[in-house]
Parts: structure tokens; C-alpha cells; sequence
């Protein structure tokens, strides 16, 4: 199939990009700064050939998007952000709510019948962040959308680890550079964290699995941790001897007062309210195996990416809500 994935250059892409080439796609992965990713270019098919290309139209310019969608089978939208520059909501619509409905209609206009999106766990329009309802309004819209003639799958993940994330490579900056202490806040908040690889290989392969059609699927890894169990982790395979000190529900409010204000927003209150709704699976349903997923445990993990030692894989849960 030709695909065409807007995102293509983040954390996510790079490694879905990897994903389709492997399965013989031909990709076209949009990025806003092409000259800053040309190492993607480099990547390869099973083959050794190069079928992808880069990108840098604006997705928000609705004629420009369909005119770079023609001829294309599929749409891959994988543009999120966790802030804003203000702090209205605008941000979060603009990027989780308006753009999706312009790649909808792009896709009317040239006839794509195949589009692939990008949620998250516990998305809700009455959620208790700007993030959580943007995201949640999107999921509505999306899948609102779906006909004979257009199909929708959407993912939602809980927090997503892997080579090249900034979730856990935050941390371990912060941990390299703190004293003998360390204040975390929402530090009791838990998250089941999945696999980027394991994320990326089942959006691959549900691409062209009718049975994927119209539905939502649920991502989380096999083990469940709290932000604290989470950062203690990282310090210990840096071999830091750090004391995390868990931050009062009050304090952790305070903190992302304040640092909603520094430049790059470290932890803004909308990610403080974001963690008020635990980033877990709530139900079980029976595990997919339909697909040649390779499924990891972030403490197997985890010292790959922060070269330290050796990690395996086990497996995790592929939860498929019925809408």
C-alpha cells in the first residue's frame, strides 16, 4: 500500500515508518523540518530498497493535504502534543480535534479509504484535562466517520517506552543531573506502560486486517507502576543512589503551577490533571495472536535504551474494545 504518515519523523513514526517498509509499503512520513530527518530516507524493506520519502507540507492547509493524498491508500495520523503555548484548550484542539477532521475530509476529497489514528487510554470529552477531552472529541469524530467506503482504526496506549522516547529519557536526565534527592509529583499516578515496537508492529499489521475496521484497541504493557516505582527504576539502572520523595496531592498542584510558566512547560497543570486518571486497562479481554508481535517488559527494557545491560521480551495486553 501507499501510506501516508503524518507525524512520521516522532518517537512513534520512526519506528512505524520501520514497521511498513518492512512489510513492503511505500511511505510517505510528513515532517515539519524534512532536512532535520534525512536519515529516515536511509530506511529500508526487507529487500534493501528504499521506499520511503519526506514531506513537509502543512496538514492544516486542507487543499495542500488532499493534493499530497492523492493516489495515497492510507492515512496514518499520529500528530499529539501533552501542552500548549496557552493554557485555554486551544492548543490541544488544534491539534487533536482540528486536525483530524481535515485529514477526514482530505480523504473524502481523494477517495482514501484507509485511515489509522492515533488516540490515547481514557480519552474522554469530559475528561479532567484539555489533553484527555481533546483527545476524547477526536475519538468521536474519527470513528463518526466510518463507513463502507472508509475504514477507521484507532489506538489508545498507555505511556509508550522505547529507544528515542522522551518519557523516560526525561527522567533519566533529571536523575543524572539531581542531588541526593529527588521531589516527584502525582508520584502514587499509575501507568501500564507498552512497547513502541510492539505498538508500532500491531498498527502495521492491522492495516490492511479487515477485522480491525471500526474498531478502538487499548494498549498497555503486562505490568503496572506507579510514577515513583517508575523513576525509582531508571535510578537504579543509572546506578544513582537517589531518595524519591513523593510530592502531597497539594504540593504536585503547586509545582505544576509554577512550572506551567517555565519555558518548555517540564510539568504543566494540565498534566497534573492528566494524572489524575490512572494510565492502566480497566478490563480484560482474551490477547490477540493473530500477530508476529514481539512483546517487552519495560524493566527488561529498559536498560537497552539506557545502555546498561541485557533485556528480554515477554508479553503483554492487546485489549480490543468493541464499540
Amino acid at each position: 500500500m501507499k501510506v501516508f504518515v503524518i507525524g512520521g519523523s516522532g518517537f512513534v513514526g520512526r519506528h512505524l515508518c520501520k514497521a511498513l517498509l518492512r512489510d513492503g509499503h511505500k511511505v510517505t512520513a510528513n515532517t515539519r523540518y524534512p532536512h532535520r530527518h534525512r536519515d529516515l530516507e536511509l530506511f529500508s524493506n526487507s529487500s534493501g530498497k528504499t521506499n520511503l520519502k519526506l514531506s513537509s507540507i502543512n496538514p492544516f492547509d486542507e487543499n495542500t493535504l488532499a493534493q499530497s493524498l492523492a493516489g495515497e491508500d492510507a492515512v496514518i495520523n499520529l500528530v499529539g502534543i501533552l501542552n500548549e503555548k496557552k493554557r485555554d484548550g486551544s492548543g490541544f484542539q488544534k491539534a487533536h480535534v482540528d486536525l483530524p477532521a481535515a485529514i477526514i475530509r482530505a480523504c473524502e476529497k481523494t477517495r482514501v479509504t484507509r485511515y489509522l489514528h492515533m488516540s490515547a487510554l481514557h480519552a474522554d470529552k469530559n475528561g479532567p484535562s484539555f489533553y484527555l477531552q481533546s483527545k476524547g472529541q477526536a475519538h468521536e469524530l474519527v470513528h463518526s466517520a466510518q463507513t463502507e467506503n472508509f475504514n477507521v482504526t484507532s489506538f489508545c496506549p498507555s505511556v509508550i517506552f522505547g529507544e528515542g522516547d522522551s518519557f523516560i529519557r526525561r527522567f533519566a536526565g533529571l536523575l543524572k543531573m539531581s542531588p541526593p534527592f529527588f521531589p516527584l509529583a502525582c508520584a502514587e499516578a499509575k501507568f501500564q506502560p507498552v512497547s513502541v515496537e510492539d505498538v508500532t508492529n500491531f498498527m502495521a499489521a492491522s492495516l490492511q486486517d479487515t477485522n480491525t475496521y471500526g474498531e478502538c484497541y487499548k494498549l498497555c504493557g503486562p505490568d503496572v507502576f506507579t510514577l515513583g516505582e517508575i523513576v525509582a527504576k531508571v535510578a537504579e539502572r543509572l546506578h544513582r543512589s537517589i531518595k524519591i520523595i513523593p510530592l502531597s496531592n497539594r504540593i504536585s498542584k503547586i509545582q505544576a503551577v509554577v512550572l506551567d510558566r517555565f519555558p518548555g512547560k517540564p510539568f504543566s497543570v494540565d498534566n497534573y490533571n492528566s494524572l489524575k486518571i490512572d494510565s492502566v486497562c480497566d478490563c480484560e479481554f482474551p490477547q490477540l495472536k493473530a500477530y508476529s508481535v514481539k512483546p517487552k517488559k519495560l524493566l527488561d527494557v529498559l536498560p537497552l535504551f539506557l545502555n546498561t545491560d541485557n533485556g528480554r521480551s515477554t508479553k503483554f495486553n492487546l485489549i480490543r474494545v468493541k464499540r
